[in-house]
């Protein structure tokens, strides 16, 4: 054999081995029209078509259940800003088998099987199937991101499928997970996902919604409490005339002031076991009270009026005054209530005995 024959079919013998070869997980198969020298970059759907035999190889009733860009740092592995990527990787599942099982496409080469398992499948059950004859393609949630934030400039390190949204809790529909600017740095991820369906964005963090407002309350009512500690009774006049608690001359319960009540005798526990009347004023009208304190006293307790006023902004005022626990009693107390000036509440004085 001369030199020149030699040489050219140990040339053909190296093109054969490069043209097939097979693997520890499965067989790599060359695609029809697969460049050895030129690199090829698909669509998601693209590879799908041309994973799609080999998968109805391995099962015929095998179907897509997830799909994912390769996750490696180097550049050429990731997909493009035309949503076009060297590599895509197929997780597929058969019913009738019930076997699980990836198939990988990687330059126009398929590469079926997952690392490190037996035959390179897994047992599986109840995965559910992908829209892919439905679906929309990776090059078109590319250019939905780039309508919504993102940009060219930033890095599109990995592209998958995702049903949950891992920031917000929500469970979604299959949508297309967009993940920039960092692979694993969640601090520094930038995120899009957009259903498979209809294009939708369901969650943007280049331009993530405003704030919920926070709900505007009205605000709190102000307060009016009037308190008698003793055996006494409450009649109580506001600046309009009108007038709440135990009429003095007659006994009959009066209530003209509005949103007001009056208990003669108050379940709330004092510290000297002291009967207690009291009165709430809600809303109540600034100007001049009156309040007449009337009835047989408590000998031998420490008797008491007390005026206090809370306003919806949360100020509080209490004053106090001493009655003396004899029998009889029927005393005139007043005060000045004023929300919106300096002093909220004045000091009660004694006007008649």
């Amino acid at each position: 054999m001369s030199r020149k024959a030699f040489v050219l079919t140990g040339l053909a013998a190296l093109l054969l081995l490069i043209g097939c070869h097979s693997s520890a997980t499965g067989t790599v198969q060359a695609t029809p029209g697969a460049s050895i020298r030129s690199p090829r970059y698909l669509t998601a759907l693209e590879a799908y078509e041309e994973i799609r035999p080999t998968m109805r190889g391995w099962h015929e009733d095998a179907f897509v259940y997830g799909i994912f860009s390769s996750r490696s740092e180097r550049s050429e592995k990731r997909v493009r800003a035309d949503g076009r990527a060297i590599e895509w990787n197929f997780s597929v599942y058969s019913p009738g088998a019930q076997r699980l099982t990836d198939i990988a496409w990687e330059n126009g080469k398929i590469q079926v099987g997952i690392s490190d398992a037996p035959g390179g499948e897994i047992p599986g059950s109840g995965r559910p199937q992908l829209p892919v004859e439905r679906m929309i393609d990776s090059d078109r949630a590319v250019e939905i991101a780039l309508q919504n934030g993102a940009s060219v400039n930033d890095t599109l390190y990995y592209v998958t499928i995702h049903r949950y949204d891992g920031k917000t809790g929500r469970d979604l529909p299959p949508s297309w997970t967009l993940t920039y600017n960092h692979l694993y740095d969640l601090s520094q991820q930038m995120v899009l996902m957009i259903d498979v369906m209809t294009g939708e964005v369901w969650r943007n963090d280049f331009n993530p919604p405003p704030p919920t407002a926070t709900p505007v309350r009205p605000p709190a009512p102000d307060q009016l409490l009037i308190r008698a500690y003793g055996e006494f009774d409450l009649y109580i006049t506001n600046p309009q005339g009108q007038s709440l608690g135990i009429e003095p001359e007659s006994g009959r319960p009066i209530t003209e002031i509005p949103a007001a009540g009056y208990d003669p005798d108050s379940d709330v526990m004092t510290e000297d076991n002291v009967h207690l009347a009291s009165a709430l004023i809600m809303n109540p009208v600034e100007g001049r009270y009156r309040v007449q304190v009337h009835g047989p006293g408590e000998p031998e307790k420490r008797c008491r009026l007390s005026v206090e006023v809370r306003t919806g902004a949360g100020e509080e005022v209490l004053r106090e005054v001493e009655i003396p626990c004899r029998e009889e009693v029927s005393q005139v107390y007043e005060f000045t209530l004023s929300l919106s000036g300096g002093e909220l509440l004045s000091e009660v004085i004694l006007v008649q005995k």
